[in-house]
């Protein structure tokens, strides 16, 4: 079984750009409740202890957590977000939500687990990465629940877990000169075998960034070679591992304007995990289809899956609401403003329990779409599709139970007027249900997309909506916010 071996990465990272420097994190807890004896409580070898001599209080902060989040830079804040409403417990400051209803979270059910967020470091070594440092009483349980909500995937890179001997440690992987190899090797050293048969430990090495990954390995091999460490004993393999060791380097260079300077010696939060406790790394990049329909059906299914956890009523979008329920006698009418290419449309026929559907939309439906029993395509755009609308119902003496729009448009205000123009017409029933998405099209700052959603939901307020929840979706854009609620 050789030593050597670099596991490729399936990461956006980009190594050769650096963000203004934002280290150290917040700092949660109290310094006396730290761990002092990282390594398990056995005594430190003078090789172990000068990688750990310059421990600051950051430092030791991080040792409190034990799973590392790897998330693209531009889903921090909602991955911060998902996490305080999968687990109702967490509190977070400068939230991204706008407004949101009195709640308790549910996703099915309520989490018996202790979760903090530690600390979160939005600029790292890699260009387009952050990190989430998060301590869980139960590491397993939390990974498998976080996991299970495919649309997370789409912020996460990879996933870290360092259950025991956590370390902060400093040195220059790239230095031959440096002797920080031998500190990794004796914290594996430090790994009790439950294991009789031979290899008893088997060790895969994953590391942050990725660009350290063959150095370290081979670092740890020539580590293990000078102190003649048998194969048989202790080995580094990347499958078939028996335990993880990470290796996540938490500093970022400072930086003046886009000036780069030279960054002071790395440090890194180092830990180990058992393999069995270990979740394989999350390829989010495969949970993302090409496909246009596919891409807006996950869209509004991510929408009515985050109200849903949050908001526990059952009577949302129509009372007894489950998936698949249909009525003969006074069918539920949807309408779909924006339709094209009719993502949307196919989930509240498939998923929504909608009986029927005018999808309106200037552009051209997809086939797939069109060929679902009861969907009505009205080819223009929504302002001038009202009036026919409008005629339409009152010849059916039906009225709409609930309005879904992603439509493009040009004003922040487009999506809320044209919605609140079909409650003024009166074609909308009483506490009908409604999904827009407000583009924030002016200014840049993710302040500015919140206030000028805050101004929206203010209008709908006035106008009688209620049960209002804002939703920054993993499956919006960065100037996208998603609206859910009722009007009356």
């Amino acid at each position: 079984m050789s030593r050597f071996y670099a596991e490729k990465s399936t990461s956006n990272e980009d190594e050769n750009s650096f963000n203004q420097n934002t280290w150290p994190p917040t700092e949660v807890g109290s310094a006396q409740s730290f761990e002092k004896q990282p390594i398990g409580g056995k005594a430190q070898t003078d090789t172990l202890a000068t990688y750990m001599k310059e421990q600051t209080f950051a430092d030791t902060n991080l040792l409190l957590s034990n799973v590392v989040l790897q998330v693209h830079k531009s889903h921090l804040s909602r991955v911060m977000d998902f996490l305080s409403e999968l687990f109702q417990d967490i509190v977070l400051e400068n939230s991204a939500s706008v407004i949101t209803a009195t709640h308790s979270s549910s996703y099915g059910r309520r989490s018996n687990m202790d979760v903090e967020i530690i600390a979160s470091q939005k600029c790292t070594v890699s260009k387009t990465c952050s990190l989430v440092f998060v301590r869980t009483s139960k590491e397993r349980a939390f990974l498998e629940r976080l996991t299970a909500y495919k649309f997370v995937l789409q912020g996460l890179n990879k996933i870290y877990v360092l259950t025991s001997k956590k370390t902060v440690m400093r040195g220059f992987i790239e230095d031959k000169d440096d002797d920080i190899g031998n500190a990794f090797v004796e914290v594996l050293q430090s790994i009790e075998s439950k294991i009789t048969e031979s290899p008893s430990i088997v060790v895969k090495i994953v590391t942050f960034p990725s660009k350290i990954q063959c150095r370290t390995v081979s670092r740890v091999s020539a580590a293990l070679g000078e102190k003649s460490i048998h194969e048989k004993e202790l080995d580094i393999a990347p499958f078939d591992h028996t335990h993880t060791l990470s290796i996540i380097q938490v500093d970022a260079p400072s930086c003046v304007g886009k000036k780069k300077t030279k960054m002071t010696t790395p440090c890194y939060l180092v830990g180990i995990s058992s393999a069995e406790f270990t979740i394989p790394p999350v390829h989010s990049t495969n949970v993302v289809a090409n496909d246009d329909v596919c891409r807006a059906y996950r869209k509004l299914s991510e929408a009515f899956e985050r109200y849903h956890g949050c908001h526990k009523s059952k009577d949302w979008p129509f009372p007894d609401f489950h998936v698949g329920s249909k009525r003969k006698n006074s069918p539920r009418l949807g309408v779909d403003c924006g339709a094209a290419p009719g993502g949307w449309t196919k989930y509240l026929v498939e998923q929504a329990a909608c009986d029927e559907v005018y999808s309106i939309d200037p552009g051209n439906m997809s086939n797939s779409v069109l060929t679902l029993p009861n969907v009505h395509h009205i080819q223009m755009t929504g302002e001038a599709a009202l009036p026919l609308l409008h005629d339409i119902l009152k010849r059916r003496k039906a009225l709409i139970s609930i309005w879904v729009s992603d439509m493009c448009v040009h004003e922040v205000s487009k999506q809320v007027d044209i919605f609140l123009q079909a409650k003024n017409k009166g074609i909308l029933q009483s506490n009908a249900a409604f999904v827009l998405t407000i583009k924030c099209n002016i200014g840049h700052a993710k302040e500015r997309f919140n206030e000028l959603t805050r101004i929206e939901v203010n209008r709908l307020k006035e106008a009688g909506a209620k049960d209002l929840m804002v939703f920054h979706l993993f499956s919006n854009r960065i100037g996208e916010r998603t609206v859910i609620g009722v009007v009356k």
